[in-house]
């Protein structure tokens, strides 16, 4: 609940802006657009001040790909800035101090130059998209103005530039000519060499199998994460446990999944009524308003894409910037001299939510202060204070489980069981095998507590359901391969840790390995005959289980296949084949 009403904040300042401040924006537009210069303006120069702080740095490359201003992602702080781009132009051209001309024009260069350090692909295609449209509606104002054909001049020649200078426009290319080639592209991903387009064809995949088990209400707002798994991480970024998958990198699918379809169409109906309107505006308009209007239409356009292939919806601070552009549009589409009459029962109400949910957002965010110190405790060990950490943020129904959508009893539930207290941290995980019983880590560890106690049919459930989700999950792989070691499955306990390519406890995996292998070697001897040749095979294979383990996973690995197809004993197969 806490969740729908935390995502409803984003649509209720929408209303708000509507009903309430129509006829303000109407009167005030030029210090609206004052404040998002101002907005634009230092957003580009901490952004400029993080680029200038890592040329000096000795990894520059990867610290150039920190650049993030106030929105904690490069490609965010790109988007921010986009939407701001309208404004900055009215800036530039229309407002009638000099000191807001320059203020204005700085800041238009300044996100230019911060576009080119970024090198976000779905930017540069929007303003492609943007300069050309811009283009085609303003060609008669340019002809009258020395100014603005400076302007289109400036603004082309950057983005082409650009393009050719950070070598993105053959990325672009690559890109999609990668969309007719995803067998070569699956392939790389069963290998781990995951890429942009591969992966987010898989999102989109997964995200459109939750729409269609979900069509009409969704999975309820903020439950994408939680669900997700559930459609399979074979293949994902997210297959062996060390990155989870938050979102689907596309807004308005992002939007089906969790509300509906119906929601999902009413917000792409959202941007082209305003698309609609603006056009309407355009069309009327000449001079310097049209610049102003022509500009919006192509920032929302462009907004639009970048919302199919990225994640602007997430952060309010891209909502304000889009709404205030819709309001601006709504309070121009108003007749002159005509005041705009809202319902203030309606506004109150819409008043009320978004200051409840305003509530609910400032104890998550406390929360998540509380939670963030938890995890610095983590990597340190000190599980004490992880645990007093989690009781302070933890809040009944507003703050459970964090962005990650790991719930926060599981971290408890770590600290507990390193410090030994196993039935405490076996309440925690159930705690937040509750909150979200699809989530790899509460799977293997809740898992874990279960063997430890003596339960090895639940500890086997939860290990099996882990794996149904993600078959490489390493960490459940190699739990599990043990539990069946010990109840005499050799063959199960084999094909389970074959799967996975273990990344974390090389030295582990190998000591389960060796001894797995090394008892179905005695079993089988034990019941087979072996010929002369057979001995000399089996020798072979216990020396490299001793001297060469990386060719023995590589054969075994190829016998996974075989075996997979004809289900014989992994020695038998081994001694066929090699």
């Amino acid at each position: 609940l806490s969740e729908a009403i935390y995502h409803s904040l984003k649509f209720g300042i929408f209303f708000l802006l509507y009903i309430l401040f129509t006829n303000e924006i109407k009167k005030n537009k030029n210090k609206l657009i004052k404040s998002v210069i101002l907005f634009v303006f230092f957003s580009s120069i901490l952004a400029m001040y993080q680029y200038v702080t890592a040329f000096f740095l000795d990894e520059f490359q990867r610290e150039i790909n920190k650049i993030s201003g106030t929105m904690a992602n490069r490609n965010l702080l790109g988007s921010a800035l986009f939407l701001g781009l309208p404004f900055c132009l009215y800036g530039a051209l229309c407002l009638k101090s000099k000191i807001w001309n320059a203020l204005s024009i700085v800041s238009l260069l300044l996100s230019l130059t911060i576009f080119f350090f970024i090198q976000s692909k779905a930017i540069f295609i929007s303003l492609i998209i943007a300069s050309i449209l811009f283009l085609i509606f303003n060609i008669k104002s340019f002809k009258e103005s020395y100014t603005n054909i400076f302007f289109l001049i400036v603004l082309s020649f950057s983005i082409f530039y650009g393009l050719e200078k950070i070598e993105i426009l053959d990325g672009i290319v690559t890109e999609f000519e990668k969309l007719y080639d995803f067998e070569a592209e699956i392939s790389k991903q069963k290998k781990g060499e995951y890429n942009s387009t591969a992966t987010r064809y898989f999102l989109y995949k997964s995200t459109l199998k939750i729409i269609s088990n979900n069509p009409i209400t969704g999975v309820g707002p903020g439950n994408w994460k939680i669900e997700y798994p559930l459609t399979g991480l074979n293949l994902s970024k997210g297959e062996k446990g060390d990155k989870i998958v938050q979102r689907p990198h596309n807004d308005f699918l992002w939007v089906m999944s969790e509300m509906g379809v119906l929601a999902g169409v009413l917000y792409i109906l959202l941007f082209l009524i305003v698309l609609s309107k603006t056009f309407r505006l355009i069309k009327k308009s000449i001079g310097k308003e049209r610049v102003f209007y022509s500009s919006i239409f192509v920032t929302i356009l462009g907004y639009m894409f970048i919302s199919a292939v990225d994640f602007p919806l997430e952060r309010i601070s891209h909502n304000i910037l889009f709404f205030l552009l819709v309001s601006l549009i709504v309070s121009a589409s108003v007749q002159n001299n005509t005041l705009y009459r809202h319902n203030r029962v309606a506004a109150i109400i819409c008043l009320f939510v978004a200051l409840f949910a305003s509530f609910l957002a400032y104890t998550r965010h406390q929360g998540e202060i509380h939670m963030t110190s938890a995890k610095l405790y983590k990597g340190n060990s000190n599980w004490h204070r992880i645990i007093k950490e989690v009781d302070k943020s933890f809040k009944k129904g507003i703050y459970e489980i964090d962005r990650s959508s790991t719930p926060i009893h599981w971290y408890s539930g770590v600290a507990n069981f390193s410090l030994g207290h196993q039935k405490k941290a076996l309440e925690d995980f159930k705690i937040a095998y509750s909150l979200n019983p699809n989530h790899l880590h509460v799977l293997n560890n809740l898992a874990t507590c279960y063997e430890l106690n003596g339960n090895s049919n639940e500890a086997k459930k939860y290990y099996y359901k882990a794996l149904n989700i993600s078959p490489r999950f390493e960490e459940a792989s190699v739990n599990l391969a043990a539990v069946l070691f010990n109840e005499g499955k050799l063959q199960e306990a084999l094909t389970i840790i074959l799967r996975c390519d273990i990344e974390k406890d090389i030295k582990k995996y190998n000591t389960y390995l060796i001894t797995i292998i090394n008892k179905l070697i005695i079993d089988y001897n034990n019941s087979e005959q072996f010929s002369i040749n057979n001995n000399k095979k089996i020798f072979i294979l216990k020396n490299d289980l001793k001297n060469n383990i990386g060719k023995v996973k590589k054969q075994f690995r190829t016998l996974l296949e075989l075996n997979n197809a004809n289900k014989k004993h992994y020695i038998d197969l081994y001694l066929k084949n090699f």
